[in-house]
């Protein structure tokens, strides 16, 4: 069985770039409101417009092949699978009034027709929850939010680029989050954002509990409607509840206490490619380092980069990503594969790539399809996989 213990500090790193770390993402990301970066005035003027109570409900299920289930190194098995799921928002507004709120409720399932064997248990499915909540006020130049989450995941991850034997775990978590902001426009061009946060990871078997705060800011540029650059840091610290520090070796030290640091910046620019808004590219790129309180084990360097594009004409829309990350492990090495008196340092590289092409039929219904490729490689042989999914299926919308 796969010592998840030994390899938690870096499990969200481990998975897809495109996959479970962003669905529960704790950090100040990049706000996905229509009307995000917009004046205050214009703001404060829709929300009035809007109807105290507005939902909207969307339920989806499509069905599909994924190559290499489980990362598998040396004996890749392909399955089916079926995946729905729904996501639920819920607004309210107050008439004349500068607040507004809402409810988030998301989830998704995935069931494999042939199972496999993870960390000594059957894998045939994955689950995905999410439901938040955010209250707002809009002032003249300043919005304060606060919100709060709660997210599980039920998935898999390769621990090979943080420990030296072959293995996939699987990763059940919980999470826990609060996350005030505050944004400042003191410009109609400028702005500027502030996102203290908490959180809170449990697990079943609670030796890799953890306690994060982080504190993030960003500052951004919006000239006009068709382009916007922002920049920004985070620092993100971990408490351990039960994981002990390990030596240089990878031996654990034995009554102490693991805590982690990681210090991100990151640039992001989204350009609106014509007048019509039918193109737009999104870039985002950064690098973070991760240190840990005592010999170093689990530091490392990253970067990465992802650009996006996306076009939208009619009832038709669809987009491309692709995205490379890097990683540089400062202490870990490769001694017990390349004996000698200067072993290569460890490193991974994960590239991604998805397309996704949608339809919409009519008011309600929409089809879409989906293809997702991922590639890691390492200077550890055995934690190197490809694996790729593709699927078909159809969205049901409602709103009120």
């Amino acid at each position: 069985m796969i010592d998840l213990r030994r390899t938690v500090p870096a499990a969200v790193a481990a998975i897809s770039l495109f996959g479970v770390a962003a669905f529960g993402q704790t950090s100040a990301a990049p706000s996905n409101d229509p009307l995000a970066g917009l004046p205050p005035d214009i703001v404060a003027e829709v929300m009035a417009s809007l109807p105290a109570w507005d939902t909207s409900v969307r339920l989806q299920e499509a069905i599909g092949m994924k190559h290499n289930v489980v990362l598998s190194h040396t004996a890749p098995a392909d399955s089916g699978f079926a995946r729905g799921g729904f996501d639920v928002l819920i607004i309210h507004k107050v008439a004349g009034a500068r607040t507004d709120s809402h409810l988030a409720i998301a989830a998704e399932g995935t069931r494999y027709f042939s199972s496999q064997t993870v960390d000594g248990e059957k894998f045939d499915h994955e689950a995905r929850v999410a439901v938040d909540g955010e209250w707002r006020y809009v002032g003249d130049a300043h919005t304060f939010s606060a919100a709060a989450g709660a997210y599980h995941f039920d998935t898999i991850f390769d621990n090979s680029n943080t420990d030296l034997k072959r293995g996939i775990a699987r990763l059940r978590e919980t999470r826990l989050t609060v996350s005030p902001k505050w944004r400042w426009e003191p410009r109609a061009a400028w702005w500027l954002e502030a996102a203290p946060g908490g959180a809170a990871e449990i697990f079943p078997d609670r030796g890799n509990d953890a306690q994060v705060a982080e504190a993030a800011v960003r500052i951004g540029w919006k000239p006009g409607a068709r382009l916007e650059v922002s920049v920004g840091g985070v620092e993100r610290r971990r408490k351990y509840a039960r994981l002990e520090q390990r030596s240089v070796i990878g031996r654990t030290l034995v009554g102490t206490q693991l805590r982690t640091r990681d210090r991100e910046g990151h640039l992001r620019l989204d350009v609106g490619l014509d007048a019509a808004g039918v193109w737009k590219a999104t870039t985002r790129a950064g690098g973070s380092r991760h240190a840990d309180n005592g010999s170093g084990y689990f530091d490392y360097r990253e970067r990465h980069v992802t650009q996006e594009l996306a076009w939208r004409s009619g009832a038709w829309f669809a987009e491309v990503r692709g995205a490379a990350r890097r990683y540089d492990y400062l202490v870990q090495d490769l001694a017990r594969l390349f004996p000698g008196f200067n072993p290569p340092k460890l490193l991974g590289e994960t590239f991604a790539g998805e397309l996704r092409v949608e339809r919409k039929l009519d008011a309600r219904w929409t089809l879409f399809g989906e293809f997702r490729w991922e590639r890691n490689r390492s200077n550890n042989p055995i934690s190197a996989y490809r694996t790729n999914e593709s699927l078909l299926g159809a969205r049901w919308s409602w709103d009120k």
